[in-house]
């Protein structure tokens, strides 16, 4: 594809939410030059490419990746740049190793040259996660932090705010996170203020917890730049389903309030993180779960007490293997209940016999259908995946269906509630706008050539944990930076013309 190439009979979709239109537009050197109506007297002497009435959208931007490193090993990112998706904000659930120390960078700025190296399909954009820089600082002590400690927390954020970081991310659900205290995050958080940059949150509870969970996270908000982003919204298991009416409720108070609070949210019901967070109290805390079943009769105390609190119908048919070793590669896509048939075990019994081998991911079937398409129905909630950019292959294992079916979902779904230009605008220029980034998420002259063209009402994926890595359906082309990015037709056929974005700090 030339620099300089027209799409034409398109039906465009600016991303800011008005009506779309037939429309040719012209790119010159990455930069969207114009946009006229079909068939007007734009260039006629470049290159051009017939939409033949295909939509002509922004590029999809993920508000709530985990990339990271998966982009930087995996810098065809086919999961992502196959729906359209055309930049990813990385860093998410307070784990960044964006900001820590390995073999090829050992800061943020560093993270972004070693990036750019490797030319990813992508753009990326970084959050600063606490749960990172607590390790850096404390490692897994299971304590309070000092004030020293606070003190150097709050210097690395500052440092990373000014290599570029898009924002200050936790995840006071995961560990070393769960061990601070709220007056620890709020001090950290006060470096955001005056950077217009949001905190943003895996909040401390989603289930019995969440309403003083969300408290909390516009405690910390307000502490910063009064801007709050909260992950993966959702009210989980079905003992809190019914509270969502009250987080939307405190939500909206507080936007009345003048804080600045959205929301991301994957069209799935089933959430996926490591089968560690399926262990109680007292031994969710616990730094090193193979070492601590190891010990004594603890695995015959955990896997009976595991039977005792779950259910077979509401938990262990309810949880799914999505990736482990590969001496575990025969229960992937199995629920635990599956395996424990397969194991001649009871389910609890399973679960130790796998988290005593290895560190399991797991997808948990906890959330309401209805409470989900209520979030993709709401006008302030943006779409992210909370998954990485894996390969189509199973080469670094198997991914939870989200990676790849995140957006057809959410846009179909959502577009059942509100017009397609209002859904397109809730996946593009709100998730740019939320995040500060500069000239994407519109289809507008001057702003980078981030496009994807695709058939809406062929947009969709049907795959699921059993074939979780799969094309979407419907799109045809998509561009990043004004290169062909991806060809549905010919996947091999690519250009990675992604990049790292830096997001300044407005003071």
């Amino acid at each position: 594809m030339e620099n300089n190439f027209a799409i034409r009979n398109a039906v465009l979709f600016d991303g800011l939410g008005n009506p779309s239109y037939p429309a040719d537009l012209v790119v010159n050197d990455g930069i969207i030059e114009s946009i006229a109506v079909a068939g007007s007297s734009v260039k006629q002497n470049i290159p051009s490419i017939d939409a033949n009435g295909l939509a002509l959208a922004p590029g999809f931007i993920d508000a709530h990746s985990h990339s990271d490193n998966t982009v930087v090993n995996n810098p065809t990112a086919d999961a992502k740049i196959s729906q359209g998706v055309t930049t990813e904000i990385v860093g998410n659930c307070g784990s960044s190793s964006t900001i820590e120390k390995c073999n090829n960078w050992s800061c943020l700025s560093e993270y972004a040259q070693y990036l750019n190296s490797r030319k990813p399909a992508v753009n990326i954009a970084a959050l600063a996660g606490h749960n990172s820089i607590r390790t850096m600082v404390m490692g897994y002590e299971n304590r309070f932090a000092t004030r020293e400690e606070i003190k150097k927390m709050k210097d690395i954020l500052v440092q990373a705010l000014e290599q570029g970081a898009a924002g200050f991310a936790s995840g006071l659900w995961y560990l070393p996170g769960k061990y601070s205290d709220m007056d620890e995050v709020v001090e950290i958080a006060t470096a955001l203020k005056g950077t217009g940059k949001p905190y943003v949150t895996h909040m401390r509870s989603e289930g019995d917890g969440i309403l003083d969970a969300l408290d909390e996270a516009f405690t910390i908000a307000a502490a910063g730049d009064n801007r709050l982003q909260v992950s993966h919204i959702k009210a989980s298991p079905r003992r809190d389903w019914h509270k969502i009416d009250d987080v939307i409720r405190m939500i909206e108070n507080a936007q009345e309030r003048g804080m600045s609070v959205y929301a991301d949210r994957y069209p799935y019901i089933y959430s996926c993180t490591t089968l560690r967070m399926i262990l109680p109290a007292p031994w969710d805390p616990i730094a090193d779960v193979q070492k601590f079943l190891a010990e004594g009769d603890n695995m015959t105390i955990v896997a009976e007490t595991l039977d005792k609190f779950n259910d077979v119908e509401n938990d262990w048919k309810k949880v799914v293997i999505t990736n482990s070793i590969e001496a575990h590669k025969q229960f992937c896509g199995l629920t635990l209940y599956e395996i424990a048939q397969k194991l001649n075990m009871t389910p609890g019994q399973a679960t130790v016999k796998l988290l005593s081998e290895a560190s399991p991911s797991a997808a948990y079937g906890k959330m309401s259908e209805d409470n989900m398409r209520r979030f993709l129905a709401t006008p302030w909630v943006v779409a992210g995946s909370d998954a990485s950019c894996v390969a189509f292959d199973y080469s670094a294992g198997r991914a939870h269906p989200r990676a790849f079916g995140t957006f057809p979902r959410f846009f179909q779904i959502a577009r059942q509630f509100a017009p397609d230009e209002e859904v397109i605008r809730r996946m593009t220029s709100l998730t740019a706008e939320i995040f500060n980034i500069k000239k994407r998420g519109a289809l507008i002259p001057g702003n980078f050539a981030d496009m994807v063209l695709f058939e809406p009402d062929a947009y969709t994926c049907d795959f699921d944990f059993a074939n979780p890595h799969s094309r979407a359906k419907g799109v045809k082309y998509v561009f990043v930076n004004g290169k062909l990015a991806f060809d549905n037709d010919d996947p091999t056929r690519r250009i990675q013309a992604g990049t790292f974005l830096p997001i300044p700090n407005k003071n």
